[in-house]
């Protein structure tokens, strides 16, 4: 923030070398690498608005690639780096009559928009092999997984409970998803057959854990727990099993990724 408005940054795997990125007025946050690590999609409000752009890590080509009348989210980018997921909330007034929430889809060049859902939604994850997308929703007043076809057919509830089931990620062979669910008055980590049958708990914390995410053999997840106070990442595995404390400060550590 040294303009005043959050940048971009970037650094090389030790920490060294921090080179920024963007230089806009307004805010640029929520980066995310495209799967070849030769882009990256952002958000960013230098129009006036939140919007998402794209540029090459090199800061070439940078491009405006949404024109929403209402803010939206960045989720994820496919795995083929061909479509974006973000989310729109529908809750501005648009040639007098609101805009519809949902997730949709634009190609990287701006072009093919395309939308996939009509309910209030909330996180988009392509399956490894890229035929289904899950997803969360609150279109019944709380948050539950689903899961659906790459193209928006055959949308399918996979959770159904009076409390918020999220923060999912697949694991890597596509066959389970892992998720928060604080259906038990706490948000624990649960995994499931992608169908969304054997849900299993495996964490028993009187704090709250969140963020999991399986490691790329699908062996080990990790996730954050508050149980010392502030924020931990620990890992387990992926049975719940062989759980190792991996940070050990004052300050929170969150959003482990592998």
């Amino acid at each position: 923030e040294e303009s005043g408005d959050r940048e971009l940054n970037l650094v090389d795997k030790n920490g060294e070398g921090l080179t920024r990125l963007t230089f806009a007025k307004g805010d640029d946050t929520s980066h995310l690498w495209s799967p070849d690590g030769q882009r990256i999609a952002f958000m960013s409000s230098r129009d006036g608005r939140p919007e998402i752009y794209l540029m090459n890590y090199d800061r070439s080509d940078l491009s405006r690639i949404t024109f929403n009348p209402s803010q939206p989210r960045l989720t994820s980018w496919s795995h083929d780096g061909q479509w974006i997921a973000f989310i729109v909330d529908g809750d501005e007034e648009v040639d007098g009559g609101e805009e519809e929430p949902g997730i949709l889809l634009r190609n990287p060049d701006g072009v093919n928009l395309i939308r996939l859902t009509r309910s209030n939604d909330h996180e988009a994850v392509w399956s490894p092999n890229e035929q289904k997308i899950a997803f969360t929703s609150d279109q019944d007043g709380n948050l539950d997984i689903f899961v659906m076809n790459a193209d928006g057919s055959d949308q399918d509830r996979l959770t159904d409970n009076d409390s918020k089931d999220h923060q999912l990620s697949w694991s890597p062979d596509g066959k389970m998803l892992v998720y928060i669910s604080e259906r038990d008055g706490n948000s624990e980590v649960y995994v499931m057959k992608a169908d969304g049958s054997g849900q299993v708990r495996l964490t028993y914390n009187d704090a709250k854990d969140e963020h999991p995410v399986w490691s790329r053999n699908g062996n080990k997840i990790a996730f954050v727990s508050y149980m010392y106070g502030t924020g931990e990442i620990i890992v387990m595995d992926a049975d719940g099993g062989n759980q190792a404390r991996l940070t050990n400060n004052s300050a929170n550590d969150t959003q482990p990724s592998w």
